[in-house]
């Protein structure tokens, strides 16, 4: 999520920008977990003067979504979406689903802060690994072996 402004600038280089449809940008109750992705709706650039011209006038969409955005997606997209039957349990558990990964993304991007929250342990692994990263750290530092 934090590559976003990034990946939209990429795309709004390739393609022709149509719009964009910003994640959070929608109505959505406080009580309600469904898709909301940023998405990107653009066409092709032409390249060829010769080209078929009804190829650039088709608009498609891109997802911009994060790892969980995707996995919660791909779990389920069959389950849910793309079924023949309507199960309030599923669609229940899909919104559940996503309010998690509304929950993971939170916690990934604010880990710095979040981590501050956890009761810190002594386990002997992380103390040596943190001595082997400070010796290396004073190495590269002080320049004491060649590039």
């Amino acid at each position: 999520m934090s590559y976003e402004n990034e990946v939209l600038q990429f795309l709004n280089n390739v393609f022709i920008k149509d719009e964009i449809k910003k994640k959070g940008s929608s109505f959505k109750g406080h009580e309600i977990f469904r898709f909301d992705s940023t998405r990107f709706i653009g066409r092709l650039k032409k390249i060829d003067k010769n080209a078929n011209r009804e190829i650039f006038s088709l608009k498609f969409e891109v997802q911009v979504r994060s790892a969980f955005e995707h996995a919660w997606s791909v779990t389920t997209h069959d389950l849910v979406y793309k079924t023949s039957t309507v199960d309030w349990q599923l669609l229940r558990l899909a919104a559940q689903l996503k309010s998690s990964v509304e929950q993971l993304d939170m916690i990934a991007l604010s880990a710095d802060e979040v981590s501050k929250n956890i009761t810190k342990h002594k386990w002997p692994e992380t103390d040596i690994k943190i001595e082997i990263l400070k010796f290396l750290n004073n190495i590269f530092t002080n320049k004491l072996i060649p590039n």
